[in-house]
């Protein structure tokens, strides 16, 4: 079976995170979006064969991960299932000649090995032919079922991400609710615990899965005075120092979390060790929260969020709603956060008593409460080499170019941005 995971045009909908990696790699839930649909491919099919379709800016860092020829390659007339990388399915995928959609958008499209030999393969062409496909007479359109999950926006993933946890659940191995030598009070149905081998609970662990499941992989460390609460999933190598990890949590491999969270998605590799209130929201890779960081994701009115995204401000429709942070960004010491900021990629926030502006381009510092751009691109990145070293990880080639790009291509909204926000400062 051929499976393509293809972007659909929607990348910007979910910036920063998006500016850094392919859709697919979006963590939501207990897995990334990439890694539910192999499982779910994989309990459907059985073998398979998966290849990609990203955009270009993001091709070279995919091609290091997936490998040249998984990449943008030619299609072939073969029986094959193109899935939507930001769709997540959980039980059933398209029949031969049946697409799923959602509003418009194609969600996955199953065609047979004539009507593959009509798609065109670069990403701009295979959308337009995906969707003549899924115009023709051939082909059944249904409706995406309902449990399935089909985000349009970043906020989607946060909002979602309590649901989208309980519904993983069923596609992993139900574990045992503890293991031997691992003692805690737990609260709830024992038949909603996921604890994989190589966990360390401490005593004094509060579990507690009254709201839905609590998913602990494999190398976590869980240390006293922690009180979980479901649906959250902590990932792979993650250590909990006193954390209060409230409903809606999901914090990918080797994070080190604190303090309070709520409803928050942490892609991997992030820091949050200490006190403060990290809520509604999403952070990219390899970010740092200082002591006593703390986002806002309320307003003081009770209105609904809007958001700064690359297609101008955008109303997100709730009124809970935090931040969005690109990776490699550091907060330092006591910063606080706006509700509903967008914060890019590799930036530095400093707080010096204000709270951050709506919008920090990538490649700019907050400091002294004014948006300065960063000069130096080499800078960050020996320092985010270093970060990765202490997780025995490397900053990639490709990435290392990627983070180059995106600091040339971001040149001039950091300084259209910084003269503005400094100007209305005086």
């Amino acid at each position: 079976m051929k499976i393509v995971i293809f972007e659909d045009g929607t990348h910007d909908n979910f910036y920063p995170l998006s500016e850094t990696r392919p859709l697919c790699e979006l963590r939501c839930g207990a897995f990334t979006m990439r890694e539910r649909i192999e499982t779910v491919v994989r309990k459907t099919f059985g073998a398979y064969e998966l290849s990609y379709t990203t955009r270009t800016a993001i091709a070279g860092v995919a091609s290091e991960q997936y490998g040249i020829n998984a990449v943008n390659a030619p299609l072939h007339e073969s029986d094959t299932l193109f899935i939507n990388a930001l769709y997540a399915p959980f039980n059933i995928l398209p029949k031969k000649n049946e697409a799923f959609v959602s509003s418009g958008r194609i969600a996955a499209i199953h065609l047979d090995t004539a009507m593959t030999g009509n798609i065109s393969a670069g990403k701009d062409s295979l959308i337009k032919s995906l969707e003549d496909a899924a115009n023709s007479a051939s082909i059944v359109r249904t409706e995406i079922p309902s449990h399935d999950f089909f985000p349009s926006h970043i906020w989607d993933m946060v909002l979602s991400n309590g649901r989208v946890i309980s519904s993983d659940f069923a596609l992993l191995t139900r574990g045992t609710p503890s293991s031997a030598g691992i003692q805690f009070a737990h609260t709830g149905s024992a038949d909603s615990l996921y604890i994989e081998e190589g966990v360390t609970i401490d005593p004094f662990v509060s579990i507690d899965t009254r709201k839905g499941p609590v998913i602990i992989r494999k190398g976590c460390m869980i240390h006293s005075f922690t009180r979980i609460e479901g649906p959250s999933s902590i990932g792979e190598d993650t250590i909990i120092t006193g954390g209060k990890i409230r409903e809606g949590c999901s914090f990918g491999p080797s994070c080190r979390v604190g303090g309070e969270t709520e409803d928050a998605i942490f892609q991997g590799y992030t820091n949050k060790y200490h006190d403060g209130f990290i809520g509604h929201a999403y952070a990219g890779s390899w970010v740092n929260f200082g002591a006593l960081s703390t986002n806002s994701d309320l307003r003081n009115d009770y209105g609904t969020v809007t958001c700064a995204m690359p297609s101008g401000k955008i109303d997100t429709g709730s009124g809970k709603v935090g931040c969005f942070i690109g990776d490699y960004t550091k907060a330092g010491i006591g910063s606080l956060i706006n509700t509903g900021s967008v914060i890019g990629t590799g930036c530095m926030i400093v707080h010096s008593g204000r709270m951050t502006p709506p919008h920090i381009p990538s490649f700019c510092r907050f400091i002294k409460n004014e948006l300065r751009e960063e000069k130096d691109i080499n800078s960050v990145i020996e320092t985010n080499c270093i970060a990765a070293s202490r997780r025995n990880k490397e900053l990639t080639p490709a990435m290392e170019s990627l983070l180059k790009k995106i600091f040339e291509d971001s040149r001039k909204k950091r300084i259209t941005e910084s003269e503005l926000w400094n100007a209305a400062l005086k």
